[in-house]
């Protein structure tokens, strides 16, 4: 099996964090990285940087609700994007899987976070499909050399 490191790979990724010093925590780390980031402050700023560019990875800020949360995963797939969405909550605050799986969340992060934590709720996340691709990727290999 394929070995994944969030770090290996360059993500886009979109932040929807209202709070400014947790945006900078995710922008520092994930900059750190070598992934790049977008860093928007709420639901309809977040939908206007999802129209504009592809991202393969997004941190959701539940306080901006799950209506919206739901909106923006929808228009992820509208638009044909496999992008892993995992919703920031505060240590206090639980999400139930019936509510991750309805607005299309697939992990919870929960603040505080540090480096370790969000660098494996990437790999966590992210790293399945990674791994599905560069199998893809080498079947296709495979094939085009038995041609």
């Amino acid at each position: 099996m394929t070995a994944f490191a969030p770090s290996f790979v360059s993500l886009r990724v979109l932040v929807v964090e209202p709070d400014h010093d947790l945006s900078l925590t995710f922008d520092t780390i994930l900059g750190h990285d070598g992934h790049t980031v977008t860093i928007t402050r709420d639901a309809p700023s977040a939908m206007d940087a999802a129209a504009h560019e592809p991202y393969e990875f997004a941190f959701v800020d539940t306080r901006i609700g799950p209506q919206a949360i739901e909106t923006l995963t929808e228009a992820f797939r509208a638009a044909g994007n496999d992008t892993a969405v995992v919703l920031v909550a505060d240590l206090a605050e639980h999400v139930d899987g019936a509510t991750l799986h309805r607005v299309g969340g697939e992990a919870v992060l929960p603040t505080p976070f540090g480096a370790v934590e969000l660098r494996g709720v990437i790999a966590k996340v992210y790293g399945p499909r990674y791994i599905a691709a560069m199998r893809k990727r080498r079947v296709l290999a495979q094939d085009q050399a038995a041609v």
